[in-house]
């Protein structure tokens, strides 16, 4: 699916889905991505019980919620400027950047050593929290009910210059949001 959504009264795109791709779409900013002409909430997936949904390479900015509201469970949300023009150097802010309350699912790189460079996110110029992460599963295995936030620019432009959020970079809910810190996440957040 490849759309320009822009100008709606409520959402750019709703998916509420058993199994659904979002990639490659600009929600929220005009056809250049150079300019806001927000929705409400950019991107709002829900994933039935045992589908799955990747949400890769959007530009998701303008928005005056939500860049996206992630819940459900097993997404992968990758790749995506979230709160920033079409380069990932100039903010075109969201209210918030994304709202991710889903269970068994990845904000960022997935740590598998395929394309680990290119799935984080770049979640940056927002006016208020960068990413709201909570579950409510809680299995601590990998393919429990985990959900993990790993490998993203926060507050940093695509080239790594300073491009803060109004707010937190990442608020966390509860405790089942790991931020891991071993080998196989080597993208991870680093402090």
């Amino acid at each position: 699916m490849n759309v320009t959504a822009y100008g709606n009264t409520v959402n750019g795109i709703q998916a509420l889905v058993t199994i659904g791709n979002i990639v490659g779409n600009y929600i929220g900013t005009d056809i250049t991505g150079l300019s806001a002409i927000p929705n409400q909430i950019g991107i709002d997936s829900g994933v039935a019980l045992n589908g799955s949904c990747t949400i890769r390479s959007n530009l998701v900015s303008g928005n005056s919620q939500w860049g996206m509201r992630i819940t459900g469970n097993n997404n992968f949300v990758a790749g995506n400027y979230v709160g920033t023009d079409v380069t990932g150097e100039k903010p075109i802010a969201n209210g918030s950047g994304i709202e991710f309350r889903a269970d068994k699912s990845v904000l960022g790189t997935n740590g598998d050593g395929v394309s680990d460079s290119t799935e984080g996110n770049v979640i940056s110029g927002n006016t208020g929290v960068a990413v709201y992460a909570y579950g409510s599963d809680t299995d601590p295995n990998w393919g429990g009910g985990l959900s993990y936030v790993s490998g993203n620019l926060i507050g940093l432009s695509a080239s790594g210059r300073q491009l803060g959020n109004g707010s937190h970079g990442i608020y966390s809910g509860n405790n089942v949001v790991r931020f891991p810190r071993s080998e196989e996440h080597t993208s991870e957040l680093q402090s």
